[in-house]
């Protein structure tokens, strides 16, 4: 998964201040034992000397596995004699012990050559606190989606809520089944309908089960990326849209459009269709407008790809307000 660069960044910074603080706090507890006990101090030089002596035995042939044994014996002699120490005078050995909060990579982020869980849920959680700090996620879940603002009838005999319902039970069943392989949508309608409500209730899941997910307005998202393209910024605005799992462009067509505006948006859609990354788009405008911002190479790309919703009623946050 490609992460924001100031997740992966903030992931880090945690991981290795548990390390650091564990650590911390076993070297506390060893120089206070060695405060409280003096016969521990010369038991545990000869832990460390022992250690130290290792390296430099290594490549001496035959008389470097001898050296090497002799020094794991008298290594492991001296740390059975410091747990006999640490009993008598009532702790456990684990008192002067790292104790990282992850047994599993001991907070380095990865065991072996594979990222940890713990660093991922680190992923995970800043990803989802980032986007919080962007837009009302905590807000849009699909149980506040009320249905209660679509019309029941209309003239002509149609029914906006029952409409509405199902999009909201698609949104509700793409969410729990979200895998890198679901087809991407295509919302359009007026605005206050509920586009980026349900386009969040979705991120927010999909994040929640572990995926990537960037959502940002296209105003903005384009304005960050034109910023690190030309050096009044630092990122990876552009490579987070293509890259990431679950990419939600809130608002198309909201922007100002430029040469450069067009390409990134046609490079987006392409690039992630090409690799089956799925997409959710969201636009006031119907698909002729955005033909006239984008040209039909954009929207072609959409009309032939995107699962297609249109969303119908009157403005959610007019008729709060009546």
């Amino acid at each position: 998964m490609a992460y924001d660069a100031a997740v992966v960044e903030k992931a880090a910074a945690e991981i290795a201040r548990r390390r650091r603080e564990a650590e911390q706090t076993a070297q506390r507890h060893r120089e206070e034992l060695v405060r409280k006990i003096p016969e521990l101090a010369a038991v545990q030089e000869r832990i460390i000397s022992s250690g130290m002596q290792v390296p430099s035995a290594l490549g001496r042939g035959e008389d470097g596995v001898r050296i090497v044994r002799r020094l794991r014996d008298e290594n492991l002699k001296a740390q059975e004699e410091r747990r006999r120490i640490l009993a008598e005078h009532g702790y456990e050995e684990s008192y002067i012990r790292p104790q990282y909060t992850c047994p599993i990579c001991e907070d380095r982020g990865y065991a072996g050559d594979r990222i940890c869980s713990c660093y991922q849920s680190l992923l995970e959680k800043y990803s989802y606190e980032r986007l919080c700090e962007s837009s009302p996620l905590q807000e849009c879940s699909f149980d506040s989606f009320d249905l209660y603002y679509y019309p029941d009838a209309q003239e002509d005999g149609t029914s906006p809520r029952a409409y509405m319902a199902g999009v909201l039970e698609y949104c509700r069943r793409y969410a729990a089944d979200f895998d890198r392989s679901s087809p991407s949508l295509f919302f359009c309608g007026a605005t206050g309908l509920g586009k980026t409500h349900l386009s969040l209730a979705i991120a927010g899941e999909v994040i929640r089960r572990g995926y990537n997910a960037v959502y940002g307005s296209v105003p903005n998202l384009l304005a960050r990326a034109e910023n690190e393209k030309f050096g009044r910024a630092v990122g990876s605005t552009e490579t987070a849209m293509t890259d990431c799992d679950l990419l939600v462009l809130d608002d198309l067509g909201a922007e100002f459009v430029t040469s450069y505006t067009v390409s990134v948006i046609y490079n987006v859609v392409n690039t992630r269709l090409l690799t089956g990354r799925p997409t959710i788009i969201s636009t006031n405008l119907t698909l002729e407008e955005l033909e006239q911002k984008y040209t039909a190479r954009v929207t072609s790309r959409i009309t032939g790809n995107y699962q297609y919703f249109c969303f119908c009623g009157r403005d959610i946050r007019q008729l709060r307000t009546e």
